[in-house]
Parts: structure tokens; sequence; C-alpha cells
């Protein structure tokens, strides 16, 4: 009776020393909740690994290969920083240190060069990196988030990046169209001609221009352009000469007969817009560029974090049919060589 009286009363007791933490636990962010679970699972696994390698603890053991040595101050990356957590260290039969895996593993500087760069990216400096990282359990020492050690990683991360696109194997790709576009020097030929033109003449002037794009017939548009420009001639010359330049080029689109979806996609460059504009919003940040290997490598991270919101062009399913125009018109090339 004394027994059953005495274990309801410790029973009764550890119920009332877990009531604090859970409450605790309770009133605690989920954040910290994952975080203390995370790490209180991780110190589990690298015993669990230390245990397979030396056997259990204060037991005898013949199978085993190697020995426990205490414990050491280590960190791991945890959630954009390194957090300080007892490292448990393993010695070999012949004395040498061995490594557990899971923290060879987690101790890796991806994931914060990972973090850097997409924190960089969206446009957090490396003063603000650390404030934009969520909080984490008092009891955990943390590291690594300091503007130089950011700024470090942000270099070693766009220097792999670069290495690695400038590796690229472009042999195995088809290509049919090549776009090229300046950001101060642009080819959008309605706006370097209306830019020349009073305000009252610009409207009429574009319809105009888009009744020539928009024919279907190539020798027409090529005749509504060269009207407009000789309209124009006498009082904007220059705007007459920006319509000129290259005017058969800006009739390719209609030379080689594409219609619908993809011959609207042709004859604009919004398919590379998205990619100019992320090179653009994030460059712009960079308050002092020091030289052009550091260019190179903020284009390359802009270039691979635009290359992930990269859809199919509108028309890609006539790209066939382009492939089939261009190849034509390739043959006729060939027969006036061959005739000159």
């Amino acid at each position: 009776m004394k027994k059953a009286i005495k274990g309801r009363v410790l029973t009764q007791e550890v119920l009332a020393q877990l009531r604090l933490p859970l409450a605790e636990l309770m009133r605690s962010t989920l954040l910290d909740t994952v975080i203390t679970t995370g790490s209180i699972e991780a110190i589990r696994m690298l015993e669990e690994q230390r245990e397979a390698l030396c056997g259990p603890k204060h037991a005898q053991s013949e199978s085993r290969q190697a020995y426990r040595h205490g414990h050491c101050a280590g960190s791991l990356v945890m959630g954009g920083r390194r957090v300080t957590l007892p490292r448990p260290r393993v010695r070999s039969l012949e004395g040498r240190e061995l490594e557990l895996p899971a923290w060879k593993q987690w101790s890796d500087e991806d994931p914060l060069e990972e973090r850097a760069l997409a924190q960089m990216l969206l446009g957090v400096s490396t003063r603000g990196y650390a404030s934009s990282l969520e909080p984490l359990p008092a009891p955990l020492p943390e590291r690594g988030k300091s503007r130089s050690a950011v700024s470090r990683r942000f270099v070693r991360g766009t220097q792999k990046q670069l290495a690695e696109l400038l590796r690229g194997d472009l042999s195995g790709l088809k290509l049919a169209v090549l776009m090229i576009d300046g950001i101060h020097f642009e080819e959008h030929k309605k706006r370097n001609v209306a830019d020349q033109l009073p305000e009252s003449m610009r409207p009429a002037v574009r319809r105009a221009m888009n009744e020539a794009y928009e024919s279907s017939d190539p020798k027409r548009a090529l005749r509504l352009l060269e009207n407009l420009a000789a309209r124009l001639e006498g009082e904007h010359p220059g705007a007459a000469a920006s319509l000129r330049e290259g005017l058969a080029e800006t009739l390719t689109v209609i030379e080689l007969g594409l219609v619908g979806w993809l011959r609207f996609t042709l004859r604009t460059t919004n398919p590379i817009d998205n990619l100019f504009g992320s090179v653009r919003k994030t460059s712009k940040r960079v308050k002092r560029w020091r030289g052009g290997r550091m260019m190179l490598r903020w284009c390359a991270a802009s270039v691979l974090d635009a290359a992930t919101r990269f859809r199919r062009i509108r028309g890609y399913t006539e790209m066939p049919k382009l492939v089939a125009a261009l190849r034509a018109h390739e043959g006729t090339l060939d027969q006036e060589e061959a005739v000159a």
C-alpha cells in the first residue's frame, strides 16, 4: 500500500515538473520549438553514430572501432548562421581524431552561401543580414552573421556560380533565334522614332508604323515605312533617319511568313526584358564596383536568379515553322551566292 502511494506521489511530482516546461513550450514560438527539438535530435543522432563506432558506454566491446574522447564546442549551420553545440569527439584505435559523418555533413558551408546569395538578391544588405534572420532560442550561442562574414560567403557563392556558368556546355543547344538588346542604345524602333517628334505627331506616326509591321506582305510593309520616312524627311530628318536605319532587318519576321503568337514574340525584346530587369535591379544596389571580376560575379548571380522565372515564349509550338522558314531562306542565299 505504501509503495503504491509512494509511486502515485512520485508520478504526481513528475507531472508537476513537466507542467512548467509544457506551459513554457506552449508560450514559445513554433520556431523555437522546432530549433530546440532539432538540436536535441541532432545531438541524439551524433551519439548514436559514436556508439556505433565505440560500442555502448561503459561497456567492453571487442568489435569497437574507436574510443570516446569527450566533447568540445562545435558549430552547425542553422537558420542562416552558425550555432554552437557540443560536438562528440571520437578517436580511432590508433589515436587519430575521427569526424562523425552527420557532423561533417551538417557543418558544410554551402547552406550559408545559399542563404547569403538569396538574401542579397532580395535586396538585403550585408549590414541588414543579421536582422533578417529568425531569432534563435537564447541558450544557443550563434555566430557567422556579421557583415564581413556575409560578404565573404556572398563572394564565394558568386564565384562558384560564375565558374559554373562559364563552364556550361552549349554544344547541345539548337538555336534558331538570337535576341540582342542594349540598355543604353535600344533597338525599340517605334520609341526611337517617336522620341524625335513633337507630342502632337507621335500617335499618328505610331499608328502608321503599326500598320506596316502588322502587315503580312513584306513589300507593302516596306513601302508604307518608306513613304512615312519621306513625309518626315523635310521637318524631322532625325526621325526619318532613325526610321530608315536597319529598315529591311525590322521586316525579317514578316518576310519569313510567321503568324500568330510567335510572330508577335519575335517582333519585340519582351522575352529577355525579365533578364535585363533582374540584372538592373540587383546591380543598382552596388555602391562601389571593384573591378570587372566583381561585375561578372553579380551578373552571373542575376542571370541564374532570373533563370528560375523563365517561361516558354508565346508561340513556342510554332518553332518548327520558323526553322523551316530559316532553312528555306538559307537555300535562297546559297543560290544567290552560286549565281554571283
